[in-house]
């Protein structure tokens, strides 16, 4: 009976090796699917930073 038990404890931790590997490998795939929109997403139409007067004037009175 005892060889029972061994081979019982051991079924199981094989097969949640089985099954965190299996879960890496997803959560991989989810991560590349996922990355690949978000960089069609990211696309802008050209508005981002610009340095115009007023930013240049708080640059000048914040410097010590």
């Amino acid at each position: 009976m005892e060889t029972k038990k061994q081979d019982v404890g051991q079924t199981g931790r094989r097969d949640f090796l089985k099954l965190s590997a299996l879960g890496a490998a997803a959560a991989g795939t989810v991560i590349t699917a996922g990355s690949a929109t978000a960089d069609e997403a990211k696309t802008v139409s050209g508005s981002g930073y610009h340095e115009t007067e007023h930013v240049k004037t708080f640059y000048e009175t914040a410097r010590f």
